[in-house]
């Protein structure tokens, strides 16, 4: 993917209203974003930063209300293979849980055949969609740990050449946008 070097504060960016205005612009301007990001920003999961699969239609993250619609965009690079990343959430008596997350695409001429994200436990027992999506943005959300997600995408963004105003900028609109949608739900 080509580094665009245009600034996030330039003309177009004074048209920006909101959060979600602003992540449009972002993409607009910087093409697809990886993998890591897509999870970073929609699942908070801490995943690992090798990956470099590019994220076509990147205005549909923020305006879909389903996480599960939303992993189910088309990698080219994930066709048939499983990744796996660990989350820890913590309780509202403060104890903390490890969950293993893989996500499997099965991916046919370009066409999604099987989208999932399976959470386990210590016992393997796995979860429906619908049960991830209530975990991933139901009451643990603000459990999960932003820090590190906020670091892989500041890491991300570094490594693509953005000056540190740019992605102070960006990592806000992210955190506007989580909660917006948050308040949504």
């Amino acid at each position: 993917m080509e580094l665009k070097t245009k600034s996030l504060h330039d003309n177009e960016e004074k048209q920006v209203h909101n959060a979600r205005d602003m992540v449009k612009l972002y993409a607009r301007m910087n093409g697809a974003l990886t993998l890591c990001e897509l999870l970073a920003l929609n699942a908070k999961i801490k995943c690992q930063k090798e990956t470099t699969t590019e994220i076509k239609e990147i205005r549909e993250i923020f305006y879909s209300k389903n996480i599960g619609e939303i992993l189910k965009i088309i990698y080219n690079d994930f066709n048939g293979i499983r990744k796996s990343y660990e989350i820890e959430v913590e309780d509202e008596q403060g104890i903390k849980e490890k969950f293993n997350v893989t996500l499997f695409l099965d991916i046919h001429n370009k066409k999604i055949r099987d989208g999932r994200i399976v959470l386990f436990k210590e016992k393997e027992m796995p979860f429906r969609l619908y049960e991830i999506e209530n975990l991933i943005r139901g009451r643990f959300v603000n459990k999960l740990i932003h820090k590190n997600i906020i670091l892989i995408i500041i890491n991300v963004l570094e490594k693509k050449g953005y000056a540190d105003n740019d992605i102070e900028y960006f990592i806000k609109a992210y955190l506007n946008a989580v909660y917006e949608i948050k308040s949504d739900i």
